[in-house]
């Protein structure tokens, strides 16, 4: 416990100096838990998710989220102490001891529906596919959070183990205009914190998961490695940018946006805006909305064009996303409070379907209160 206590205060000093990355998830980042922002089955597009869980032997000091990982890094290594840091890692007692994974499956709503859990060893592969563990999800939105047992037995102790996760859609053959077999795309798995809860209900950059939420489901914000969606200056006046890549003529892109809180029905909360740009420069303005955590939109190019006739995506082209601030509280203190996260599923040719991430444009002013002054796009 003061290992633990010792470890979370200098994840707090590490962060405090960090340029936290927006639209910058890392394959195989370690982290003390694991955001799938898309994880269903049956759905559309998408046949299944298959998401591969590994919990290493230890962890060094470099390329983690928090700089510091949990404090036993794998059931079977205590992990180094804050005055050893460069010092060997030890393996305790040399062998694999099982501790347990839990997972929570929430639908667009961010309402948990299915749970369960996993016993995992020291340089372990477990292996978490939709249609298997949420077979009564079927054709329903949803994500997916991993995260220790051993957290949640204890919020104010914190993770005791880390591990890396990777993700894949295998995409339904029969969907047009696609039509292929076997065709899978690898998708983006955020990295989260958990650090101990000390009584708090909102993620913070330490403990980007929280065990106050309904039936002890956590409540999580990938405040690390997400895409922040506030400025901590006590007011609802900022606003994100991010733009997503669309298709080519006769061709489809699927844009997914994971949020950390519903944000209300639409018109009113969950209202975004932006511009549809194309290769030549040409801009023209649209709308929409974005009302829950989980929103996935279709964009079949023919149909966008035909809606939006001022620009020309015979090439393809982007969506600019405009999305208002939606959480500040000043009671929070500084640092980032809210967080989400974007990115695409791009048709390139028939049975060719890529990743396209998000790219972030920042943080933007619409009253100009902010110092500095970054005005709206």
């Amino acid at each position: 416990m003061m290992k633990k206590t010792a470890l979370a205060a200098s994840i707090t000093v590490a962060l405090a100096g960090v340029s936290l990355p927006a639209s910058s998830a890392i394959l195989g980042t370690a982290a003390e838990g694991l955001l799938v922002p898309v994880f269903v089955h049956n759905n559309g597009l998408v046949d299944d998710t298959v998401v591969q869980i590994t919990t290493p032997a230890n962890i060094g000091f470099d390329g983690v989220p928090n700089n510091f990982t949990a404090p036993n890094t794998t059931p079977s290594s205590a992990g180094p102490s804050l005055d050893s840091v460069y010092a060997a890692y030890t393996d305790g007692a040399g062998n694999a001891k099982a501790t347990t994974i839990n997972w929570y499956w929430f639908d667009w709503r961010s309402f948990k529906v299915y749970d369960g859990q996993k016993p995992v060893t020291a340089n372990d592969v477990t292996e978490l596919r939709a249609s298997a563990i949420v077979p009564g999800a079927a054709g329903s939105d949803g994500y997916l959070v991993v995260a220790t047992a051993a957290a949640k037995a204890n919020p104010n102790a914190g993770a005791n183990i880390s591990m890396f996760g990777r993700a894949w859609v295998e995409l339904d053959e029969t969907i047009p205009p696609d039509n292929v077999v076997d065709d899978s795309v690898e998708i983006p798995v955020l990295g989260l914190t958990d650090g101990p809860d000390n009584g708090l209900t909102m993620p913070t950059k330490i403990d980007n998961i929280k065990y106050a939420g309904v039936a002890n489901a956590p409540i999580v914000s990938p405040l690390v490695t997400g895409i922040r969606t506030n400025v901590s200056n006590g007011k609802l006046d900022a606003l994100t940018v991010f733009e997503l890549e669309v298709a080519a003529a006769n061709f489809a892109a699927e844009h997914f946006i994971w949020l950390d809180q519903n944000r209300g029905s639409c018109p009113g909360g969950g209202s975004i805006g932006g511009y549809i740009f194309d290769t030549e420069e040409k801009k023209q303005s649209w709308g929409g909305c974005v009302p829950y955590e989980f929103t996935w939109i279709d964009w079949w190019t023919n149909d966008l064009q035909d809606d939006f006739p001022g620009v020309n995506l015979a090439n393809g082209g982007f969506i600019q996303y405009i999305l208002p601030e939606y959480q500040d509280d000043p009671a929070l203190g500084d640092g980032p409070q809210s967080a989400g996260y974007a990115f695409a599923l791009v048709q390139k040719a028939a049975g060719d379907w890529i990743l396209s991430l998000a790219n972030e444009r920042g943080m933007y002013n619409a009253g100009c209160g902010n110092d500095p002054c970054v005005p709206k796009p």
